[in-house]
């Protein structure tokens, strides 16, 4: 058993921090980002408690050979996962998640566990999907639980009577495979079922990931994509909750930020970062900056102790 915390002060850097999870991040929401991983691992299972206080685009696939039992908080200020909007509290368990993309409120609170499939009772169902009902109701139990654990290791690493760590993870999956076996989720939309909305979403998403360096407005946008511009700003507004227009720049901001960190250690000019990015003018792209981020270029660049 191995238990970890590590706070973050950026969105790229917690990004990696997810065992066997690939992850890109990009902060929406205003200020200086603050965020912690813990993760309590065993062998063939992993709990996992990830906090953001800001508003968070997450684009994410998680490990194909494990189960994910996922819940956020009451608290949470809710979810949109694919282009559908989820509220505080939202339980289920996932499989098979390739290029999700999630968005979260400020003050997000998950908690994740990961399982080997391997590793469940061998008569338990593969069943994925939110929760409802009594089945809701269980899960409640079991996030609760799981998050105890947590908190007991962030508090105290050997508090736990060593006889009760080496029963812990099978306690863990009889208790999942319990839940398995009686409960049945909401099924997911597939590819073929998902929000025209979404759809939309992700083919602006391929077009600024190929051509996203240089400044678009939103007109342009729909030129080359062949939609109208009105279709573009609903299917944005639907699927991550933001203007179509705050988020053209939103990326960009981003995408600098990250090669402003990695130029802590390769050092290059800010200037050449943000014109690199399409912002020609170094006052706008400086206070555009500081808006979002809660610091100056220069600062990120700096090397931190």
């Amino acid at each position: 058993m191995m238990f970890s915390e590590t706070a973050f002060e950026d969105v790229s850097e917690q990004e990696k921090s997810l065992p066997g999870w690939s992850q890109e991040y990009r902060q929406l929401s205003p200020g200086p980002f603050q965020g912690t991983v813990a993760t309590l691992q065993f062998p063939g299972l992993t709990i996992i408690r990830e906090r953001m206080n800001a508003a968070v685009e997450q684009h994410y696939s998680a490990p194909d050979d494990s189960l994910i039992f996922f819940a956020q908080s009451a608290e949470s200020g809710g979810v949109r996962i694919d282009g559908r909007f989820f509220g505080g509290n939202t339980i289920g368990f996932g499989h098979h998640w390739h290029e999700r993309l999630s968005v979260s409120a400020p003050m997000s609170d998950y908690l994740l566990a990961v399982v080997k499939l391997d590793d469940l009772p061998e008569d338990a169902p593969l069943r994925t999907g939110i929760l409802q009902g009594s089945a809701a109701i269980q899960a409640e139990s079991l996030y609760q639980w799981l998050n105890s654990l947590l908190e007991v290791h962030m508090s105290d690493p050997a508090g736990l009577p060593s006889q009760l760590r080496s029963l812990l993870p099978d306690m863990i999956r009889d208790r999942l495979g319990l839940l398995q076996e009686s409960c049945t989720p909401e099924e997911e939309p597939t590819p073929e079922t998902q929000p025209s909305a979404f759809v939309v979403y992700r083919e602006m998403e391929q077009w600024l990931a190929d051509n996203g360096r240089e400044p678009i407005t939103v007109t342009e946008l729909a030129r080359q994509l062949k939609q109208p511009s009105r279709t573009l700003r609903a299917a944005c507004q639907h699927v991550i909750g933001y203007r179509l227009d705050d988020v053209l720049l939103i990326r960009r901001l981003n995408h600098a930020r990250r090669d402003l960190i990695a130029a802590r250690d390769a050092p290059r000019r800010v200037s050449d970062i943000a014109l690199d990015w399409g912002f020609f003018h170094w006052g706008r792209f400086s206070t555009r900056y500081h808006a979002l981020f809660g610091e100056t270029p220069s600062q990120t660049m700096r090397v931190r102790n």
